[in-house]
């Protein structure tokens, strides 16, 4: 029984150690932590790994890509913890929710620098407060990427309702997304719907599922968003099963080569880029030229958002080859 128990809480904490991925042992004196939610190699990830990887090749520094196995937001603490004792000169933390600022705050007190990625937050001010424990904010303004999105959506003609989806529960960033259509759509009467996907899952056949099962139950539904690569393939497939094309627009964040299809195909009309190639590479710039020279942005640097439709897809595609968009 006790080795039972052993072998249930090794299994437990591997779902929380995950890995690092380390830049070459001859790089510069500074370690930089980017604290990510899944690898280097992952749908999405992976453009953000090749910017950041880029800057530490740039600013000769050593970057270590670390990131919990299974993720949670639990888990994803219980990783910064690890980092934070590693006691590297900086982190890149993904401030998602309330209790990663108490963290920042816990590594700034240990002598380490943070930024925060991926957003500021909704209404932020022009100049960052004096006390953030951030010494810069970088990423897209995620509640205005939503706004814009909803009103390309009613530029396209939508009177209907429309439909929502989110793959983490917990994760304000896309809660703001969601919120952004809301409200665009709230100023000419359009209603939206907010459902979650169960257990979390950000796989192209929940959102097919949820999408395909939430059509039928609502036919006046007239447009869905979706809020990852993924899911905006997801949902387009139901769309497609249920011969609604010419009724239900798709319409999404966050761009990988089967959504780039999509927009040139003319199934999704238009996806909101938050340009993660960008957080990657100006994250570890803000860290190290903190570091090096005591610079610190006063303001947010915003990477989105960035509007990508039928009309300047083929630019997005040919970088996309090159883990750039």
């Amino acid at each position: 029984m006790k080795d039972f128990r052993a072998v249930r809480a090794l299994v437990a904490a591997l779902a929380i150690v995950g890995s690092v991925v380390g830049a070459p042992a001859n790089a510069g004196d500074l370690k930089i932590s980017f604290a990510a939610f899944a690898g280097p190699d992952a749908p999405f990830w992976k453009i953000m790994y090749s910017g950041a990887a880029q800057a530490a090749k740039d600013l000769d520094v050593q970057l270590d890509w670390a990131y919990p196995d299974k993720f949670t937001v639990g888990n994803y603490n219980q990783k910064l913890q690890q980092i934070i004792a590693s006691k590297p000169d900086g982190i890149v933390i993904m401030d998602i929710e309330a209790g990663q600022v108490a963290i920042a705050k816990q590594a700034k007190a240990s002598g380490i620098v943070v930024v925060a990625n991926p957003s500021p937050p909704k209404g932020q001010l022009e100049i960052r407060p004096a006390d953030d424990p951030y010494v810069n904010r970088i990423g897209a303004a995620e509640y205005a990427g939503g706004q814009a999105l909803g009103k390309l959506l009613l530029s396209k003609g939508l009177k209907s309702a429309a439909l929502c989806v989110i793959q983490e529960n917990g994760n304000d960033s896309l809660v703001q997304r969601c919120n952004g259509v809301k409200d665009a759509l709230k100023a000419v009467n359009v209603t939206m719907d907010v459902q979650f996907t169960p257990n979390n899952d950000g796989s192209s056949s929940a959102a097919k599922t949820l999408v395909s099962n939430y059509l039928r139950a609502h036919p006046e539904t007239g447009a869905v968003v979706t809020l990852g690569g993924l899911l905006n393939v997801g949902s387009t497939q139901a769309i497609n099963e249920l011969k609604a094309q010419d009724k239900v627009m798709a319409a999404g964040f966050d761009l990988d080569p089967d959504t780039l299809a999509a927009i040139k195909q003319g199934r999704l009309v238009a996806v909101v880029d938050q340009q993660p190639w960008w957080r990657g590479y100006m994250s570890v710039l803000a860290l190290v030229h903190y570091k090096r020279y005591g610079l610190s942005q006063a303001n947010y640097f915003l990477t989105g958002p960035s509007l990508v439709t039928k009309d300047n897809v083929d630019q997005i595609l040919a970088l996309s080859a090159k883990n750039i968009r």
